[in-house]
């Protein structure tokens, strides 16, 4: 039995997965936040702190794949929260419905939140995030921003400490565990254009089956195998399903557990590209802070590439060709860029925002 969190930025709380941020998601600081030097953590050795200006809206969030968040339907953005802040500003998420947020008049504490400067869990209901009347909806099953944060401008400069970001499937207090622990999950193409799904259990109890689903677009699924599960163990026990017949380009998979009372537990959604084309491009580090820009490939690349740097009026400040040979590319971009936004192209398409710091 173990603790069914999902981390978002944390460090200590057992989580079964989590955001990889450079992989899957990406961290990004929209307007008006600066990092806040030698900060104490709430837990583990890394904290969000935050600087805020006077007279300037802020905000910062995080991008992410889809990512299927169904199983807390019932659950709740947890998160450690400080600030002496009393004037107004809100918390979001973004899925296929669009951006819901939960907005924090000023003085105004709810949720957890103590504006006294002092850390304090905050968690909000994602049901909460449902308002139909304000027309936000949530859409649980595609969740492309687990966590956003932002408000209107302050009179005074101000300051925003965030640590232990995760979702758990209840509301308040230590949540039911569940039978099945992942100790691995993992999706790739094989030989002969195959995809191979394998994961492994580090305890079982009363488990049933798996069901690996797939689809051509990553919303729609369709169950394509079922494999019997041990049942009950306290050891490692590794199991795999080959697809011998992917969906030509782009193909998703989504392993579910059920128990023997029929209870199904969703993982997370995983991409796998038979195109031999790029199929994913990620920035590190994203924001960039330095003259060379990094990238990572999800699929290994042999070409030359076409490289554009566009900043927010269309205007292209970088353009070059590049070799490719691997998975990761290091770029030169020459003179330091003026912080701010850019749109990075790559062979005529926009792969990624990135921040210049």
């Amino acid at each position: 039995m173990y603790d069914y969190n999902y981390g978002v930025l944390t460090e200590t709380t057992p989580v079964y997965d989590s955001l990889k941020y450079g992989d899957d998601a990406q961290l990004y600081y929209w307007n008006n936040i600066a990092n806040i030097p030698s900060a104490t953590p709430y837990e583990g050795s890394n904290v969000l702190a935050l600087a805020a200006s006077a007279n300037n809206w802020f905000g910062w969030g995080v991008d992410n794949q889809p990512k299927y968040m169904m199983n807390y339907q019932n659950g709740s953005i947890r998160f450690q929260f400080k600030t002496s802040y009393t004037g107004q500003f809100k918390v979001g998420v973004k899925s296929g419905h669009g951006e819901s947020w939960i907005d924090f008049p000023a003085n105004v504490s709810k949720y957890g939140v103590v504006r006294d400067g002092a850390w304090h869990e905050v968690s909000i209901p994602l049901a909460a995030f449902d308002q139909p009347n304000l027309g936000m909806h949530i859409d649980l099953g595609s969740m492309n921003a687990l966590f956003m944060f932002a408000g209107n401008a302050p009179s005074a400069n101000t300051e925003f400490y965030f640590d232990n970001i995760y979702y758990a499937p209840c509301v308040s207090g230590a949540c039911p565990l569940l039978p099945v622990k992942l100790s691995a999950y993992d999706v790739k193409s094989i030989e002969n254009r195959k995809v191979l799904v394998s994961w492994t259990t580090a305890t079982e109890l009363n488990n049933d089956h798996f069901i690996i689903e797939r689809s051509a677009n990553g919303t729609t699924f369709q169950k394509i195998a079922t494999v019997n599960a041990e049942g009950n163990s306290n050891v490692a026990r590794a199991y795999s399903y080959t697809d011998n017949s992917p969906y030509k380009g782009v193909s998703y998979y989504r392993l579910a557990q059920v128990d023997k009372d029929g209870k199904r537990t969703v993982y997370d959604i995983k991409r796998v590209n038979l195109t031999g084309k790029v199929a994913e491009i990620t920035v590190y580090p994203n924001p960039v802070k330095a003259s060379v820009l990094g990238l990572n490939f999800s699929n290994p690349v042999q070409k030359k590439i076409k490289l554009q740097l566009l900043d927010m009026s269309g205007r292209i400040v970088l353009d070059k060709t590049e070799s490719v040979s691997g998975t990761t590319l290091k770029v030169s971009m020459g003179a330091r860029l003026a912080p701010g936004m850019y749109l990075l192209k790559v062979d005529g398409k926009v792969e990624s925002r990135v921040i210049v710091e």
